[in-house]
């Protein structure tokens, strides 16, 4: 886990044209579009029994490692936060914590994923709307691999 890279690859298809009849043919390349590759990417998103978070976040903090991170986000409402990290982590939002309730200036969220190899990892986001810095949150992630709960932490950095 503490090796998962991210970032844009360039690719692009390398061949021998042949005609038929024609023995020898020639080299061809055709590009094709980059490779992105993102924490998401090595994520698999895993629901959990309802109520079932709280108990489990708990469990994780005494058997566990948490990874903490304060950031400001270039959100322009709630909505658009939770959207754009569910999707950033590519996680599961547990207990209906997927939906921002309107007229609300903050919002608490609950994910839960499987990282690759195996590790279950939980994610809890308290995300709000501050006059003066914009979109900002507080990220916690618990999983029984303190590298893993780096990997996911610094995803939104």
């Amino acid at each position: 886990a503490a090796g998962a890279a991210g970032g844009s690859f360039g690719a692009a298809l390398h061949f021998l044209v042949k005609e038929e009849g024609d023995d020898l043919g020639y080299e061809d390349d055709y590009p094709v579009e980059n490779v992105q590759i993102a924490t998401g990417d090595y994520m698999f998103p895993r629901a959990l029994p309802p109520n079932q978070f709280k108990s489990s976040f708990e469990q994780l903090a005494a058997q566990g490692a948490e990874s903490m991170q304060k950031l400001s986000l270039n959100f322009k409402s709630l909505e658009a936060a939770v959207d754009g990290i569910v999707q950033t982590l590519n996680m599961e939002p547990c207990d209906k914590t997927g939906k921002v309730e309107a007229g609300v200036r903050g919002h608490t969220l609950l994910l839960s994923g499987t990282f690759l190899g195996g590790h279950s990892c939980l994610v809890k986001v308290l995300v709000g709307m501050d006059p003066q810095h914009g979109c900002v949150a507080k990220l916690a992630c618990r999983s029984k691999s303190a590298a893993v709960s780096e990997v996911v932490t610094r995803a939104l950095m």
